[in-house]
This record gives structure tokens, C-alpha cells and sequence, in this order.
């Protein structure tokens, strides 16, 4: 939902669908949640070790509508 910046980092809240959906919109580097007082991030392109974290809190990718994300764009 909402616009993210060209360039930089954009607090916005998903709309509910997969993290690889998120990934793939142009120029989308990585999400970031806060859970728990941790910061949890999901890296597009990276290996599957690096993203276990990410994935462990939403199970098979499938993030539900209304959370916030930090999006991280840039080219």
C-alpha cells in the first residue's frame, strides 16, 4: 500500500501475499519487520540460510495483510 521511494527506505504496510511478491516489485532490495524487539530482514537474491529468520516468523513466505514493512529500494 502507498508509494515506495525510488531511492531509499519506505515504512508501508503489505497488502498480505508472499515475500517473493514483494521482492520482485522493481528495485525492492529487502524488507524489514520488528518483532519481538528484534529487527528481521528478508534479502532479495540472497541464500535461504541468510532469509530462515524472515521466513521462521512467516511460514512458506505468505506475510498477512496489515503488517508494516521497511522497504529498502535503490538500485
Amino acid at each position: 500500500r502507498g508509494t515506495l521511494a525510488p531511492m531509499g527506505v519506505t515504512l508501508t504496510q503489505w497488502g498480505g501475499g508472499n515475500v517473493s511478491v514483494a521482492v520482485a516489485t522493481p528495485g525492492v532490495r529487502s524488507i524489514w519487520i520488528s518483532r519481538g524487539g528484534a529487527i528481521v530482514g528478508y534479502l532479495a537474491g540472497a541464500p535461504d540460510f541468510v532469509n530462515q529468520p524472515f521466513l521462521t516468523l512467516f511460514p512458506g513466505g505468505a506475510i498477512p495483510d496489515g503488517t508494516l514493512l521497511v522497504v529498502v529500494t535503490g538500485s
